[in-house]
């Protein structure tokens, strides 16, 4: 009598996105990013699950009256991963802190004497979800203060995540 054992082994790394529902793991939201407007309304943007979901979020209606409409979209195991190197290895959102992003736009706009404070603009927020825990970044008018500052790093990843996950949402609408 023969008996055939076949072992399947699933290896991920702290990055990894991929969990596989036939291993009975809920997925969990990997990246997420959202407007807070001046008036403290957040809106939505996009979320991405760690399944391969995609949800983007129209924005429609007024500020006093907001319609937000959802669209979804699916992304393959290759670009969750794509986008998990990006956030996390690339651009280190996961490393820095609001506190530090704002430090860092001050002492540039100290030396260059121009205002890293923008009346009125809403705040881009990232939240990026590891290993059970949620890392939400923070940063006002982040398009403007990167072409203000493009010396200071930090306002340059955050850019590059904002345009990665805008380019997610547009692609899902």
């Amino acid at each position: 009598k023969i008996i055939v054992l076949s072992v399947c082994v699933v290896w991920t790394n702290s990055l990894s996105a991929v969990e596989p529902r036939e291993l009975g793991l809920r997925p969990r939201r990997l990246a997420s990013m959202a407007y807070r407007e001046p008036n403290g309304l957040l809106r939505p943007v996009v979320e991405v699950w760690s399944s391969g979901a995609v949800r983007a979020i129209e924005l429609k209606g007024s500020r006093q009256a907001p319609v937000e409409i959802p669209h979804p979209d699916r992304f393959t195991a290759v670009e969750l991963q794509e986008l998990t190197q990006s956030l996390d290895q690339d651009w280190k959102l996961g490393e820095l802190t609001t506190e530090q992003l704002a430090r860092q736009l001050h002492i540039a706009s100290q030396s260059r004497g121009m205002s890293a404070d923008i009346p009125n603009a809403a705040q881009t927020e990232i939240t990026l979800s590891r290993n059970g825990q949620e890392h939400v970044l923070v940063c006002p008018a982040v398009s403007v203060l990167s072409k203000r500052f493009p010396e200071v790093v930090e306002i340059q990843q955050v850019q590059l995540a904002q345009n990665r996950l805008l380019n997610i949402a547009s692609v899902a609408l």
